[in-house]
């Protein structure tokens, strides 16, 4: 089919005139030349959509776990912020023992100090005391000598004589000294942190605000390690004149080498109700001394930046 058109000036006798012949496109020809590319040529394969909504599924997919990462990283970031504000009391600190927990810590030393007498009491005769005019009794006798060994003082005036006393003595001073001083500490602790619980009900219930209290704490922390050694050797000092024949120079010196558990044996306690006292007393002694000396050093070492 052609379009025929036919310009020119007919008064004018038709002498010029344009002719424009422009074929009508079939439905062939749609797909072919300049820009008929961008048209299908077809209809797409069922195969093909099912493919193409398959990836568009996935990368759906793929939105929403970025989407989700995203919200994630979020959150972390506000809880890092908010944790980077926090004040040190605003920290929460481990969870209080029960009360089987405690009984457990405060009844550990008494035990294993017992057991440790028992067997001492049953290989007594694998020690001697060099003074024998001192004839202390069978009891005070193995407690000086758990005393001395579980707390490393050694005065020397009861020593081994024996084959099994020294293997005895080798083996309990070599494996439980660290364990008995770890368990000692422990067992002192929990004392202190069940008479500070008790103080704080009694003051609180009386009279006290729960803010000036802890304010009181803070300052029983810094004051008692640097009076509990001085006390301990007072009292030691003050015990030792009242049993024993000692001038108080003397008692002041026997006291600290005591405490330190230095314990020279140049001066001898002969009372056997001084050596009961000396017994228990440098069990409490020496591990007030020992945790006190590192609390001071430790907090030293922080004050100055060394840890």
């Amino acid at each position: 089919m052609e379009i025929r058109e036919d310009i020119g000036d007919e008064s004018s006798g038709g002498g010029s005139g344009v002719n424009l012949h422009m074929p009508l496109l079939g439905p062939s020809t749609l797909g072919s030349g300049v820009g008929g590319d961008l048209l299908p040529h077809s209809t797409p394969a069922p195969d093909h959509i099912q493919a193409a909504l398959r990836h568009l599924q996935a990368a759906h997919e793929h939105i929403q776990a970025a989407r989700e990462h995203i919200q994630a990283a979020a959150l972390l970031q506000q809880d890092v912020a908010q944790d980077a504000t926090l004040l040190p009391q605003d920290i929460p600190g481990p969870a209080p023992p029960t009360r089987l927990q405690v009984v457990i810590r405060i009844s550990m030393w008494p035990l294993m100090l017992g057991m440790i007498f028992c067997l001492l009491s049953y290989f007594q005769h694998s020690f001697i005391d060099i003074y024998d005019q001192r004839r202390l009794s069978r009891f005070a006798f193995s407690l000086s000598l758990t005393a001395q060994m579980t707390s490393t003082v050694g005065y020397g005036d009861i020593v081994p004589n024996s084959v099994w006393g020294k293997v005895l003595t080798s083996l309990l001073s070599f494996f439980l000294s660290g364990v008995l001083s770890y368990v000692g500490d422990l067992f002192f602790m929990t004392l202190c942190d069940c008479f500070i619980k008790y103080l704080e009900l009694r003051l609180v219930h009386w009279c006290i605000s729960e803010h000036r209290f802890n304010s009181y704490v803070g300052l029983l922390e810094l004051l008692m390690p640097l009076f509990a050694p001085i006390l301990c050797v007072v009292v030691g000092m003050l015990e030792f004149h009242r049993l024993t024949e000692f001038n108080y120079l003397d008692c002041l010196y026997l006291s600290v080498i005591t405490v330190t558990t230095l314990g020279y044996g140049d001066i001898v306690i002969m009372s056997e109700d001084a050596v009961i006292f000396a017994s228990f007393w440098i069990w409490l002694s020496t591990i007030i001394y020992a945790k006190c000396t590192y609390y001071l050093s430790f907090r030293l070492a922080r004050r100055l930046g060394i840890v």
